[in-house]
């Protein structure tokens, strides 16, 4: 180790390493929507709490039926949440069809996912299966006619 630091002039990788002068802070780096997502983003738990955030709405809402198993669902939530961002009335309710399963077959949800869009209380639009970006993004601006 002596021969190193005599050669190279490098210091020992251990010496003053717990100092505070050395110590980098560590930063957080958040993006710049993350405050705002969690208020659209809705997860659905019994009737009472979808009537009261989607019938009752003011604002129109997509509501995104899916399962913890179903891997198109995990692929295409995040990406659902994601686009909701560019458009500001617009929110989601995700219902998970394990949990609430009267809800998925009082509406007729046979696949997952499967976006139903609520305006006013009634349902204006219906997705079954994954949806390209491009056509996630036109359903959005669709919804936007309908906000108050």
């Amino acid at each position: 180790m002596s021969f190193l630091r005599a050669l190279f002039g490098v210091r020992s990788l251990w010496a003053n390493a717990s100092s505070p002068a050395r110590a980098k802070p560590f930063t957080r780096q958040v993006r710049a929507y993350s405050d705002d997502l969690p208020n659209r983003v809705i997860a659905i738990e019994d009737y009472d709490q979808f009537r009261d955030e989607v019938l009752h709405s003011p604002s129109p809402v997509l509501v995104a039926f899916h399962a913890d198993w179903s891997g198109p669902c995990q692929m295409y939530l995040p990406r659902v949440e994601t686009a909701i961002l560019h458009y500001d009335p617009l929110s989601v309710a995700k219902v998970n069809i394990d949990y609430c399963g009267d809800l998925a077959e009082e509406f007729g949800v046979e696949k997952v996912p499967t976006l139903i869009g609520f305006a006013g209380g009634e349902e204006i639009s219906r997705n079954e299966g994954v949806l390209e970006e491009d056509h996630l993004y036109n359903l959005c601006e669709q919804m936007l006619q309908f906000s108050e």
